[in-house]
């Protein structure tokens, strides 16, 4: 029963996550490869209970199988049983993880049977707040650190996404908006103009941890201040090294109405991204001449 044993589903899991990890959340790698570790790890818990959770009881050697008699290779369940099977089993996993889960498999089932590219245009304010919610759940149930599944720093992250779930922020974000949406409005149009113009001109060139965006009340651009977050692989090109850098957004502030948020979780309510990416490059000619000074001035 070596295949359906709940630790070594979940090690699939996390060899599934560490691949999904290589890349920048934004990324078709990385939603791919998370549906597929979530699928696992949904799977490690039921079989946690009995391995004859996971059986396609459509077959008895299947059922068989789960209970240590092997006669032939066994067929699980699909995929949208084991999400049913887990809202029933497991307390925490409710309605909005299971439709979570469905969605990814959803997906994925697109990107790797038909000519869909379905990761292409899936922002990650589509899921992967309820994503790690999920992952929670499921690790809750394990008994098992999520730390040990997303790795310290992802955990940090993930534990930062999971407040903007939290829906008892939603109306006073909303309520701000309107308000400086109304004081803006009510401005002439010679001084909107002006301060339009203003933030434009200040945010030409945005500082190295900022991303800009439009204003939800005014729309004018607004800036988004954020911690760095991953580093991805440096690629090299026409002698310059390249890596994109991915943010975690915790502030933002628009100068024209005022209007500005100091938490992940106002940020994720007023549908401004809570991720956003840098490009860094070096020169390898600055990076090494340091190191090679006295070459230098001999040339």
């Amino acid at each position: 029963m070596n295949s359906w044993e709940s630790d070594g589903l979940w090690k699939k899991a996390k060899l599934f996550m560490d691949q999904a990890n290589e890349s920048d959340h934004g990324s078709s790698e990385f939603a791919f490869f998370a549906s597929l570790a979530l699928e696992c790890l949904a799977r490690s818990a039921l079989t946690k209970v009995h391995p004859v959770l996971n059986a396609d009881p459509r077959d008895d050697s299947n059922v068989l199988y789960a209970c240590g008699y092997t006669f032939a290779k066994p067929r699980s369940l699909p995929a949208h049983s084991v999400y049913l099977r887990a809202e029933k089993i497991i307390d925490p996993f409710q309605a909005q993880h299971r439709e979570l889960c469905e969605f990814l498999a959803l997906q994925r089932n697109a990107h790797v049977h038909t000519a869909d590219l379905p990761y292409e245009n899936l922002g990650t304010d589509k899921w992967l707040a309820r994503f790690f919610e999920t992952v929670s759940v499921l690790h809750g149930f394990l008994g098992k650190p999520m730390s040990d599944f997303l790795g310290a720093d992802e955990t940090k992250l993930a534990k930062e996404l999971i407040k903007t779930l939290n829906q008892s922020v939603l109306s006073g974000v909303k309520s701000k908006i309107a308000a400086h949406q109304k004081v803006f409005d009510a401005k002439s149009a010679d001084d909107k103009k002006k301060l339009q113009d203003a933030a434009s001109t200040a945010l030409t060139f945005p500082g190295h941890n900022q991303h800009t965006c439009p204003c939800p009340a005014c729309k004018n651009k607004a800036s988004l201040t954020g911690r760095r977050f991953k580093e991805l692989p440096e690629q090299y090109s026409d002698g310059e090294l390249f890596n994109e850098v991915e943010y975690l957004a915790t502030a933002f502030k628009c100068t024209s109405c005022d209007l500005s948020f100091s938490s992940i979780e106002e940020i994720a309510h007023a549908g401004l991204p809570t991720h956003f990416k840098k490009v860094e490059s070096t020169s390898l000619h600055d990076l090494y001449e340091p190191e090679h000074y006295q070459e230098y001035d001999n040339m």
